[in-house]
């Protein structure tokens, strides 16, 4: 009899399967893969796909026979605060196959891992992506909380801005700014942002943090860069030597709302438009193309699985088949690719002297105020070593230090202390050169709250590595380099960085351009944040657009 029964329970099982095997084929049809390349110019890059029913996450449970209830009295399968307090208390417990379905339809499981520092990256209230993970809230019921999201901050208010009569004088913002940095490079600094409309705008990331803290957000979070205007954004070589466009500038990334980003960035596209054509109707144009390409992007990235979204490169071909004047944009860059390796960098910025490879001093910019045998020197290497992955550690240990300098970089970092290492390698005698670039609290830290960063460096380190498809294989963080107890981050100085001369941009070029940062800046957000939930909230509604340019 035990084993009929035990016979009847598999066949009732190897039948639900069959039955939800043949449900699946017939409600799921087939989804040809999403090709952006095949999009012709930059305004055509909106991705058609067809609406297919996503299964709730009930749906992707292993389903198994249920407890039949005495009649008259239905099971409730409702569970009650004392079976979900634990499972909210411990999130590994979850049972595996339910964790699993979740994940691969959130990719949140990166949320729930806290950082060396015990960090966590967490939304703003009633946004918690743990709370959604162990919730269970559907991508549709997503979905729809961001649509709700427009009653207490409308798309038309993302375009509006009204001057606090307790705003700060932006001058007062910025001198605040400089205090702890390098005072005879302070001067410096405030000379390149006086340069142009432009360069202040780069200079000055506080001011606009502050103004963009009085305006009302979605209040959906993710890993932000902080300061994502135009030329933050650019081509470097991956580990696999290939040439990739993304975010390249983390400073003052740090957890916070993804509009910001958004709005800096669209910022910077029509400064710069007004700035080198001119103040005419097309003006307007290279900010729109990337709202637009943000939001279809976004849109895109929502359907998608979320290790797709985690593999995908924006790399330089693939965003020239979408809009070829892309590509022509960097032409001039791309000449110089050859020079800006280790090999090529440190033949410009070295001389043997006595037969030991040296940096060249070049006052101000670059000046030796360190010696390599500094006690503080060489524990500060030892600790940035520690915080290299392991096999990281084995190609970092053949190389050594021979040299140290100050050299002086950007606009809106000058005064900050910022190092140039010289390395070699033992044996071949080959250059590695590496960036300590001191890391101070991000301007969005005062404007954001329920997150706290022990070491600023690693905060860097931590929102490059989340935001960017591929990152420095030496990126890392110190401490009290020059024995001063700052925050630093490393990673390599130069290694076929090439940014686009947006002076030489042609109308057309910059609007390209602005569509491949709208591009990355999605897929970047879409890593970190909840992308269901952002495209719920602006999804296929071109006011956005509008308020993007307003």
């Amino acid at each position: 009899m035990a084993s009929n029964s035990k016979n009847k329970k598999h066949s009732k099982k190897d039948s639900l399967k069959k039955n939800s095997a043949q449900d699946a084929s017939k409600k799921s049809p087939k989804v040809k893969s999403l090709k952006v390349a095949d999009e012709p110019h930059v305004k055509d890059a909106k991705v058609k796909t067809p609406k297919v029913k996503t299964p709730k996450v009930k749906d992707l449970k292993v389903k198994e026979p249920q407890e039949k209830a005495p009649k008259g009295k239905p099971v409730d399968q409702t569970p009650d605060s004392a079976q979900t307090e634990p499972i909210r208390a411990a999130a590994p417990l979850i049972p595996a196959r339910v964790a699993a379905a979740r994940l691969e339809e959130d990719g949140l499981d990166l949320l729930l891992r806290p950082s060396a520092t015990g960090h966590r990256m967490r939304r703003g209230t009633g946004n918690s992506a743990v709370l959604n993970l162990l919730g269970g809230m559907t991508r549709s019921e997503r979905a729809k909380d961001g649509k709700s999201k427009q009653l207490t901050a409308p798309i038309e208010g993302q375009g509006v801005w009204t001057a606090s009569p307790l705003r700060e004088s932006p001058v007062t913002t910025i001198e605040r700014s400089s205090e702890g940095r390098v005072p005879e490079l302070v001067p410096l600094r405030y000379g390149r942002m006086l340069a142009t409309p432009f360069t202040y705008f780069r200079g000055a990331p506080a001011v606009m943090a502050s103004d963009l803290a009085t305006t009302k957000s979605s209040q959906i979070e993710v890993q932000a860069c902080g300061d994502a205007h135009l030329l933050n954004f650019g081509l470097f070589g991956t580990p696999e030597r290939n040439l990739t466009f993304d975010v390249n500038d983390f400073d003052e990334t740090h957890p916070g709302p993804w509009e910001w980003d958004v709005k800096r960035l669209c910022t910077s596209l029509v400064i710069a438009a007004r700035e080198y054509h001119g103040d005419d109707d097309q003006h307007l144009d290279p900010a729109r193309a990337a709202s637009i390409a943000y939001r279809e992007n976004m849109e895109r990235y929502s359907k998608m699985a979320r290790l797709d979204v985690w593999y995908e490169r924006t790399d330089l071909q693939r965003i020239s088949d979408v809009s070829p004047d892309f590509a022509s944009s960097f032409a001039k860059s791309l000449k110089k690719v050859g020079r800006r390796t280790n090999k090529g960098t440190t033949e410009k910025m070295t001389e043997v002297i006595n037969g030991k490879r040296r940096l060249i001093d070049d006052p101000p910019l670059i000046t030796h105020v360190s010696d390599i045998e500094d006690p503080n020197v060489v524990a500060s290497i030892a600790r940035y070593r520690d915080t290299l992955d392991l096999e990281r550690r084995y190609l970092f240990d053949q190389y050594q230090l021979v040299d140290i300098a100050r050299k002086v970089v950007g606009i809106g970092s000058v005064g900050t202390r910022a190092l140039a290492a010289l390395f070699v390698s033992r044996d071949a005698g080959d250059p590695l050169l590496l960036q300590i670039k001191e890391a101070i609290p991000s301007v969005l830290a005062p404007h954001v709250t329920g997150h706290e960063f022990k070491h600023e460096g690693e905060r860097v380190v931590h929102g490059q590595r989340l935001m960017q498809a591929a990152s420095d294989m030496f990126l890392g963080w110190t401490e009290n380099v020059l024995g001063n107890d700052k925050h630093y981050f490393v990673r390599q100085l130069r290694d076929m960085k090439l940014s686009a001369d947006i002076a030489l941009m042609s109308r057309v070029q910059l609007e390209a351009y602005g569509m491949a940062c709208g591009w990355t800046l999605a897929r970047a957000h879409a890593k970190t944040g909840d992308s269901t939930q952002i495209t719920g909230y602006i999804a296929g509604d071109t006011k956005f657009d509008d308020a993007m340019v307003s």
